[in-house]
This record gives C-alpha cells, sequence and structure tokens, in this order.
C-alpha cells in the first residue's frame, strides 16, 4: 500500500527515500563494517543464493497483505527453487548473495558489498549511495517481483552441471563491489557527505542567501 504523495514540499531528512518523495537522504552508519574477513571469491565453496535477514516488523494478521511483502515473496522462490538462509557465521562461504527491502531500506547492502560475494539486490528505496555505486559494475539489481532473478543467477553460476557459467565476471563484479565499499563506503565518507549536507541545507534555508554564500566578500564585489 505504500505512504501518498504529500501535498506540499516538505525537506525532510531520513535513510532513504521512494520513488514518489524527495526526501534528502542523510548517510548512516546502520550495519556499519569496515572490512569483513570473509575468504576470496574463488575460496568459496557454495554457489547457492544466500539470504540472511529476517521478517520482522510486519505485523501478520488476515487482513494486512502481508504476503506481497518482498522478504516473504522472496523466501517463497527460495523455498521452490531449493536456495537458502543460513547462520552468518556459515555466509561467508557463499558466492552468491541477495539483499532485499524490509519495511524500508535494507541495512544489510555495506556488509555484503564488503564480503568477497557476488550481490544482487532489489531495492525500491533509494540511499544516499544510490547514485554512486553502479548496477552491473558494483552490483547486479534485480526486478522487484524478483522474476529474473533465476536467469540472472544461472547466467553467472551456469545450470546444475556449471555449464554455460560467466564465473569470471561474477568474480570481477565481487572484486570491484568490495573495493568500492572499502574506497568511497569509509567512516570519513559518510562524515564529509553528512557535514556538506548540513552546510548546503543551512545556506539554503538561511533568510540572507547573500551572507550565507560561497563567495568572499571580494568575489561578491567583482560580480
Amino acid at each position: 500500500m505504500g505512504p501518498t504523495p504529500q501535498q506540499s514540499m516538505v525537506p525532510e531528512f531520513s535513510s532513504c527515500s521512494t520513488t514518489i518523495h524527495h526526501n534528502i537522504r542523510i548517510p548512516t552508519p546502520y550495519g556499519w563494517v569496515a572490512d569483513s574477513d570473509d575468504p576470496a571469491f574463488d575460496d568459496k565453496v557454495d554457489e547457492r543464493l544466500l539470504w540472511h535477514g529476517s521478517n520482522t516488523g510486519m505485523f501478520y494478521a488476515t487482513k494486512i497483505c502481508w504476503r506481497n511483502q518482498q522478504r516473504i515473496h522472496l523466501l517463497r522462490r527460495m523455498e521452490k527453487s531449493g536456495e537458502m538462509r543460513e547462520r552468518e557465521k556459515e555466509a561467508g562461504r557463499h558466492k552468491y548473495t541477495i539483499d532485499v527491502d524490509g519495511n524500508g531500506w535494507s541495512g544489510r547492502f555495506k556488509r555484503l558489498m564488503t564480503t568477497n560475494a557476488r550481490v544482487f539486490k532489489s531495492t525500491i528505496y533509494p540511499e544516499w549511495s544510490t547514485d554512486r555505486v553502479a548496477p552491473w559494475v558494483h552490483y547486479i539489481p534485480i526486478q522487484l517481483d524478483l522474476s529474473d532473478l533465476h536467469d540472472a543467477l544461472l547466467f553467472f553460476r551456469g545450470d546444475a552441471n556449471g555449464d554455460g557459467a560467466h564465473e569470471d565476471l561474477a568474480r570481477k563484479i565481487a572484486v570491484v563491489g568490495r573495493e568500492w565499499s572499502k574506497t568511497f563506503w569509509r567512516e570519513e565518507d559518510l562524515a564529509a557527505y553528512f557535514f556538506r549536507l548540513m552546510l548546503e541545507n543551512a545556506r539554503l534555508m538561511s533568510p540572507d542567501w547573500n551572507a550565507m554564500s560561497y563567495k568572499t566578500a571580494k568575489e561578491e564585489g567583482k560580480a
């Protein structure tokens, strides 16, 4: 069902937005991980698709459309295909993982990007990093109805015998994604982004735009 559009523009900060809202997205350390000791892609031994998460937050009642919740939908598909969930301590051996929304954005993307695994991601909630991380380069985007998940997995993993696999591309995406996470998703990156965001917001909200201009007095005189 989701939220409805607002009647007027409201400067609202949030950790994510939606396709019909324009919240000012702020970086968040939720689920933060700086590095991981997971094995390298070639050292991972399990080629099944892993999802690690929970269904908390959803109100499961007769009149609630909980069956349409994205994680419930994912579990139904994984159950039919024989894929699985496992404990975090065992997750590092998987080459392929998927990240999906819960009631809002998923806080696991940073963690998954740093594990040397190949990350599939299905989301409707843009975050602060959405315009910076590149689909098909750092991760593989998946449709919201998960209709392309099976084919996307088979493209990289191949069939049951491994025929038709493109594991070299999967390895490249896993490595590039981890490198991006460690290079551009550091604590200092979050701090710098948030600081500049607050400065710009203060400038725009100030009743005296001239006083809040980035130009010096000398530059203002030349103008």
